[in-house]
């Protein structure tokens, strides 16, 4: 499965490149926003199937982030956007926070570390 964030990374940072260079923006990141695999889950209509497929999502994200990451290096950021998660802690008593949250656990791990 390939959700593209790795493709659409390889097709515009070339031009990146060249504009920071153009530019003489030597300090300037590349950025790759990606949702959580939570996120994902909004098309499916089961919600059984939307937690199951979570763990899944966020392997092929952190998979394309990774091969992102072995392009780039340090020259790009990832933002890593969050808020259906956030909207549901909000949602839920403070004693389940960490129930609606947990999909942000499992993402980051998954990437490289220093990204």
């Amino acid at each position: 499965m390939s959700l593209g964030y790795d493709a659409y990374f390889k097709k515009s940072y070339p031009l990146f490149k060249a504009l920071k260079t153009e530019r003489n923006l030597g300090q300037l990141k590349f950025q790759v926003g990606i949702p959580t695999g939570f996120a994902m889950g909004f098309a499916f209509a089961s919600q059984l199937d939307w937690l199951r497929y979570t763990i899944a999502f966020n392997t092929v994200l952190a998979r394309e982030v990774n091969a992102v990451l072995d392009e780039a290096g340090d020259d790009v950021v990832i933002q890593i956007e969050m808020p259906p998660e956030v909207f549901t802690a909000y949602l839920l008593p403070k004693s389940l926070h960490g129930l609606a949250l947990w999909p942000l656990h499992g993402l980051p791990r998954k990437i490289k570390p220093g990204a």
